[in-house]
């Protein structure tokens, strides 16, 4: 199984809405958790660089958020 890893300092409002909505509909995710403004995503066969790129345009352009990033463990 595979853990994506997006990190964001949203702690609520209309980017975190939107980040685990397209995040769920995202083929091959079983489990979605958040730890410490950390969105982990896991699953199999899942398509890392486009989650990447959907994630940035979701998280950059708010205030407050950090850089995304997703590592593959």
């Amino acid at each position: 199984m595979e853990d994506l890893r997006f990190q964001y300092g949203v702690t609520g409002g209309e980017a975190k809405k939107k980040a685990f909505a397209y995040i769920y509909k995202c083929k091959g995710v079983r489990d979605v958790s958040l730890e410490n403004c950390i969105l982990i995503v896991r699953g199999e066969g899942l398509d890392e660089d486009k989650m990447r790129r959907k994630m940035d345009k979701i998280l950059s352009s708010n205030p407050g958020c950090l850089s995304c990033f997703s590592s593959s463990g």
